[in-house]
């Protein structure tokens, strides 16, 4: 176990940055501004994720890739950017990315992170591969005995 766990420190210390081309916006949701502020990556399974946004018709922004969705539904701040009020955005376990009612069709801007869900499952199949390792070193190790007790 101490040796799976040394592995997994190393993976995280060994992991470099990801990131990912930002998905198609929908329902006419745009750039707030030319310079191609949205953006999307990950650091040692942590998503960060930068949005700028304006002038949509409904509350459903985008999906974001496998790999960069959160574990779970939750609620992440966000800034009016036409009343300077503000309010919430949610993520889906799916990676919908959905703003409230009263935020649509105005120009919002995010700055947010969260674990990605696939980080979990990294240190499962970790621990796991580990764990089958450490069993076939014991079964070489009984066949080897087996062998010398043959006369």
């Amino acid at each position: 176990m101490f040796n799976a766990y040394q592995k997994l420190k190393k993976l995280i210390n060994n992991q470099k940055a990801v990131s990912a081309t930002f998905p198609e916006l929908l329902n006419n949701w745009v750039p707030y501004n030319s310079a191609g502020d949205n953006a999307i990556n990950k650091v040692d399974g942590i998503v960060f994720l930068k949005l700028s946004l304006k002038s949509g018709t409904s509350k459903d922004i985008f999906q974001l890739p496998e790999g960069f969705r959160p574990t779970l539904f939750s609620y992440y701040p966000i800034t009016n950017l036409d009343n300077h009020t503000a309010s919430v955005f949610g993520i889906s376990a799916g990676g919908w990315i959905t703003v409230e009612n009263s935020e649509v069709g105005k120009a919002i801007f995010a700055n947010v992170s969260f674990k990605a869900k696939d980080w979990f499952f990294v240190c499962i199949k970790i621990y796991k591969k580990e764990r089958n390792d450490n069993m076939n070193k014991s079964k070489n190790l009984d066949t080897l005995r087996e062998r010398e007790r043959e006369p």
